[in-house]
């Protein structure tokens, strides 16, 4: 009951509480969010590769907060006889940098892909493991805070890509420098 009420305080937070956006290096705060959740990634025996990532105007600590729920989920949910494979990326699109969180683990049932990111759901097959079903709908207010989006889609090859947007920063104007 106290991981619950915790959680649901964490929502409530999500957001409300982010420090005005700044630019935050993601791959800086991917690194913490591993190594914050290094003892599930560890007992999973998970390989994770971050690649080269962008900088981004957002909140470090709530944009890791993203980062630990999807690598802990990709961690938790892995086939048991494959070693889980984890990998953290991004791409430049038109106004916005879209990230991905892949995994090589049982997948999405496309019925659940967007019930997951609400409050208290969680996965068809998630009954065998722990969790408030929470994390997904933190990542996904955190995410639209910023005026972003997540979503889940498959992974070529098996498992999930979680994926999330976050716009480009805004470049000063050279006319703004100018003075400087």
């Amino acid at each position: 009951m106290d991981q619950r009420i915790t959680a649901i305080l964490d929502y409530a937070r999500a957001g409300a509480a982010a420090a005005p956006p700044h630019p935050v290096d993601t791959a800086q705060v991917a690194a913490a969010a591993a190594r914050d959740v290094s003892k599930v990634l560890d007992e999973a025996g998970v390989r994770l590769r971050i690649g080269e990532l962008p900088i981004v105007d957002a909140d470090d600590v709530q944009l890791q907060r993203v980062f630990q729920n999807l690598l802990t989920n990709a961690a938790v949910y892995h086939h048991r006889t494959v070693t889980p494979r984890i990998e953290i990326s991004a791409r430049q699109l038109d106004g916005h940098w879209e990230f991905t969180v892949a995994d090589n683990g049982p997948g999405v049932q496309g019925g659940a892909r967007d019930s997951i990111f609400g409050m208290f759901q969680r996965g068809p097959d998630a009954d065998a493991y722990r969790g408030h079903g929470m994390g997904l709908a933190l990542c996904r207010r955190i995410i639209e805070s910023y005026g972003g989006h997540i979503w889940v889609q498959d992974n070529p090859g098996g498992g999930s890509r979680f994926c999330f947007t976050l716009p480009t920063p805004a470049q000063p104007s050279p006319a703004t420098n100018a003075g400087a």
